[in-house]
């Protein structure tokens, strides 16, 4: 009589051997559609291995993709806290509150040069020169302003005067 090891079948108890884990595991694993039953308490022994090695191919698939991921998120919570420290240092601000500062920089430059023209000249028209130059110089800025506010590359176009 030929025994069942010999014709390429095997006990669960051997194949857990085999594989180095419990016969409970190993019927686990049969149970779970990695290990092709042949009978009861009988196993392909090329199955039972091929079986487990699938398994084990698929445990690190998704613990490599599993462990990326947790990477991924580790690294945006370092860039967030990196970020973070940055404002609270005072080395970085929202562009928002960059732009709202430079807008009111820019206001008090522009309340500042308004009353010029009367300093430098009695003449009204000396006067009105000097005031439609700081008037294009100042249009000028606030274009550019603009679109570095806006990130684009067209200024706005020219205001009328």
């Amino acid at each position: 009589m030929v025994s069942t090891e010999t014709s390429g079948l095997i006990s669960s108890v051997t194949g857990a051997k085999l594989l180095m884990v419990t016969p409970r595991y190993f019927r686990k694993l049969s149970t779970d559609g990695w290990i092709p039953k042949s009978g009861r308490d009988s196993y392909s022994l090329v199955g039972a291995v091929q079986g487990f090695l699938k398994f084990r191919d698929d445990v690190d698939r998704r613990s490599s993709k599993s462990a990326a991921a947790s990477s991924q998120v580790q690294g945006e919570k370092v860039r967030k806290l990196a970020r973070e420290n940055e404002v609270a240092e005072g080395r970085l601000m929202e562009t928002s509150e960059s732009l709202a500062n430079f807008a009111e920089v820019f206001g008090a430059l522009k309340a500042a040069l308004d009353g010029l023209p009367a300093r430098c000249s009695r003449d009204l028209d000396q006067r009105k020169k000097i005031q439609g130059e700081l008037d294009d110089i100042l249009h000028r800025c606030a274009d550019s302003f603009e679109k570095l506010a806006a990130g684009g590359d067209e200024p706005r176009k020219a205001r009328a005067k």
